[in-house]
């Protein structure tokens, strides 16, 4: 995913289920940068992340809507950021699963 430049292709559409959160601040860069090479100006990217909104230390690093929109300051346009929940077997007993962001967004 940190690579996706040599993929050759371009695309409409991307889809990252699980992914952002577990990338350093570095890599969620690396990554932002391979996507502006694979999606074509006026694709649309859907990130679904670990929300900053889950309580507790269990589980993956937590993400805040500032963060996801820092990452696509520039060149992206923001068009959503919406709280949901992972679909998930759940380890956290509360039958919903972990809280999420859903953000769409459209590269310019």
């Amino acid at each position: 995913a940190l690579e996706l430049g040599a993929l050759g292709a371009s695309f409409d559409t991307a889809i990252d289920c699980g992914l952002f959160h577990v990338l350093s601040d570095g890599e969620r860069d690396r990554l932002r940068r391979g996507l502006e090479t694979v999606l074509r100006p006026g694709a649309r990217y859907f990130l679904l992340c670990f929300s900053d909104r889950h309580p507790g230390r269990m589980g993956p690093r937590r993400v805040s809507q500032p963060e996801i929109r820092a990452t696509f300051a520039d060149g992206w346009q923001v068009d959503a950021i919406v709280p949901t929940r992972f679909a998930t077997v759940d380890p956290f007993g509360d039958g919903r699963g972990p809280h999420a962001w859903l953000a769409t967004l459209t590269r310019r």
